[in-house]
């Protein structure tokens, strides 16, 4: 008696999770047939044989250079005496210590200009701190104070196009609202554009 009260109460007749689907949720692929090769498509190449080539003839050229670099390196140093080894090397070492010495000079160029644009409220990331630092502090301080008077102007100037308007029209008797006659005006020429 119950089971039929609920039956009359809810005569849907809903089945979730009952069976299969009469169809498919994925359409079957066309068969391939065995007698017709042309219809697996071969993938398309990223490279031609012609650029591989080149590829592996530029990196071997590259490898090969790099070889007798070294050969030439090793031929010199057994050509030398025990005192021009010793030139050579400390030669080599000017040279690593004088680049070690402008790679430090520049980051501490870099961090001068990321202060320099922090106190005037600007984020300087990697590439902005490379556009400005020079060789010297005061190149690097003029570069600095002539990007952010440039970056201040122009903010300035886009605030002001924004901030381009009209004023809103006031009325004459004092309240503070619109005429009757205002308001017309004002409907009417929102019409008209």
């Amino acid at each position: 008696m119950k089971e039929r009260k609920l039956k009359q109460l809810l005569p849907m007749r809903l089945q979730f999770f009952g069976g299969e689907p009469t169809d498919p949720v994925d359409p079957p692929k066309d068969p391939v047939d065995p007698k017709n090769p042309e219809d697996p498509k071969p993938p398309e190449l990223k490279y031609t044989d012609d650029d591989v080539d080149q590829i592996v003839n530029q990196k071997f050229a590259k490898w090969q250079k790099d070889q007798e670099a070294k050969q030439e390196e090793a031929a010199k140093l057994a050509e030398m005496n025990a005192e021009e080894k010793a030139q050579h090397a400390k030669e080599k070492l000017e040279e690593e210590n004088t680049k070690l010495k402008k790679d430090i000079a520049f980051n501490e160029l870099s961090k001068e200009a990321v202060k320099m644009f922090s106190e005037h409220s600007i984020v300087a990331n990697d590439e902005l701190t490379k556009l400005v630092v020079k060789d010297t502090a005061e190149e690097t301080k003029t570069c600095v104070e002539n990007l952010v008077t440039l970056i201040h102007s122009q903010a300035e100037k886009i605030s002001n196009e924004k901030l381009k308007g009209t004023p809103p029209k006031i009325s004459t008797d004092g309240t503070g609202e619109l005429s009757w006659r205002d308001k017309i005006a004002k409907n009417y020429n929102n019409a008209k554009k």
